[in-house]
């Protein structure tokens, strides 16, 4: 496995930001296109394991003068103190990297994934869930800051989902419907449990 240890200057360590959500209430925004991309993604490697079969479908692609734009907007809303936290979309996709911000703060969260579809006509549910698209960053916003971080991400594609919520409860709906209800914890438990920790 090739391993890679990335190192870089920071101005102001106080602007650092985390991923984890902070507080209940915080808005959940998704920066990025997401396509129907579950090629060679997790998803699909455990369907081939586990369940004997495959999904397959269209491997991601990167486009990283976009990304690299988007980035940039991002780095300049940081600055400004307007993000909360900050997650990639990496393995798993967009539902693992949402209970993953709900893991550090011990929150659930709210949110609509219906407008993902706007990029491509072929997103299913499945594939809002856990398409691997590249270069998407899950962020939480104050309510405050909400309308200057919009702003500030003016020219680059981004959708408001949800908010961040007190309690256990992990809710995606997507066009009225609700395709995915959890408990934060349980899937904490089977998170840490999967690389041989404990539930604490």
């Amino acid at each position: 496995t090739i391993l890679f240890s990335l190192i870089g200057n920071h101005n102001d360590v106080r602007k650092a930001v985390s991923s984890d959500f902070k507080q209940a209430d915080d808005h959940i925004y998704l920066l990025g296109q997401t396509y129907q991309e579950l090629g060679a993604s997790e998803i699909a490697y455990m369907f081939r394991d586990e369940c004997s079969g495959g999904i397959g479908g269209r491997v991601p692609e990167i486009d990283a003068s976009r990304n690299l734009a988007m980035y940039r907007a991002l780095t300049g809303a940081m600055s400004q103190g307007l993000v909360a936290s900050a997650h990639d979309c990496s393995d798993g996709g967009f539902a693992v990297a949402l209970a993953e911000c709900c893991f550090g703060s011990g929150s659930g969260a709210a949110v609509d994934v219906t407008e993902l579809g706007s990029n491509d006509p072929e997103l299913d549910s499945f594939g809002a869930l856990f398409s691997e698209s590249l270069g998407r960053i899950l962020v939480s916003v104050r309510p405050i800051h909400s309308e200057a971080f919009a702003a500030s991400m003016e020219g680059h594609m981004f959708h408001r989902l949800g908010i961040v919520e007190e309690g256990d409860d992990l809710s995606v709906t997507g066009d009225g419907s609700v395709i995915l209800k959890a408990s934060i914890s349980d899937l904490k438990h089977s998170w840490q449990s999967s690389l041989g920790g404990s539930s604490q």
